[in-house]
């Protein structure tokens, strides 16, 4: 371990940190980091064969599959893992991302591994912005079927003086209605979105050219990721309801009342 560590840190100085770990692996600590800001580790093992293991163990995967309620990944995230594979020089094998490398080229392959796992890693980034797309595009058909008028991705300044972009503005002749959509995949992306559509709706809500607007936060609950305790600040601010109760939804768009109990 003296030797790998003397190499490492030759190279690049006190960035990375060598321990011993188990099953006759050395343990680097990268100063790379997933999304939440946890630390990516590589592992480092020298075969009999004299050949030099790079892997992360499968951290990286695992760690995008909690970032979600499926236990497995979908077909189009398997193909951006072969894409990033062939673009990193590693391979996927029983869920680790690994490099078959050399004393050599030790260095350039962490490298190449760590960047590897962020790709791997960000991938929830897609994952939660194609759930949020998803649900934007069965809200359209729902409103099409229901002969109801709409504009998407409506700017919007708000007393900040940011432009803030609502989901759906619905036009009908007794209610004009703002729609937030709330769909994620994760309960700290449930957090993070509650968080920025409550933020919005602060800014934008005592516009003045907005008066008699109905706010609606219409929230997809087929997947048990809210915590109904944190929906207090966008009941004040707005009338939340459910993807799962569409005849409430239909009659917030065509209708002033807001007795609806949520």
């Amino acid at each position: 371990m003296t030797n790998i560590y003397q190499d490492i840190t030759k190279n690049i100085g006190s960035l990375f940190t060598c321990t011993v770990a188990a099953h006759g692996y050395v343990r680097i600590e990268t100063p790379f980091m997933y999304p939440d800001r946890d630390i990516i580790d590589l592992f480092y093992k020298v075969q009999e064969s004299g050949e030099i293991i790079l892997t992360d163990l499968g951290e990286t995967t695992q760690w995008l599959r909690m970032q979600s309620t499926s236990q497995k990944r979908s077909e189009k995230q398997n193909l951006l893992i072969e894409d990033i594979c062939q673009t990193h020089g590693t391979e996927m094998y029983r869920g680790m991302l690994t490099i078959r490398s050399s004393s050599q080229r030790l260095m350039d392959d962490i490298s190449q591994l760590a960047q590897a796992c962020i790709r791997v890693a960000d991938l929830w980034l897609l994952e939660r912005s194609d759930r949020l797309e998803s649900m934007k595009d069965e809200v359209a058909v729902f409103l099409e079927a229901n002969e109801i008028r709409y504009n998407q991705r409506v700017p919007i300044i708000g007393q900040s003086g940011r432009k803030r972009l609502i989901d759906f503005l619905t036009i009908d002749p007794k209610q004009n209605s703002l729609i937030y959509i709330l769909s994620v995949q994760n309960r700290p992306s449930a957090n993070r979105r509650m968080d920025v559509v409550a933020a919005s709706l602060l800014d934008v809500s005592e516009n003045q050219d907005l008066f008699g607007y109905c706010f609606i936060c219409l929230v997809d609950d087929r997947l048990d990721v809210w915590n109904k305790n944190n929906f207090n600040m966008l009941n004040k601010l707005s009338t939340v309801t459910y993807w799962s109760r569409p005849d409430e939804f239909l009659g917030l768009l065509t209708s002033k009342s807001k007795e609806i109990k949520t």
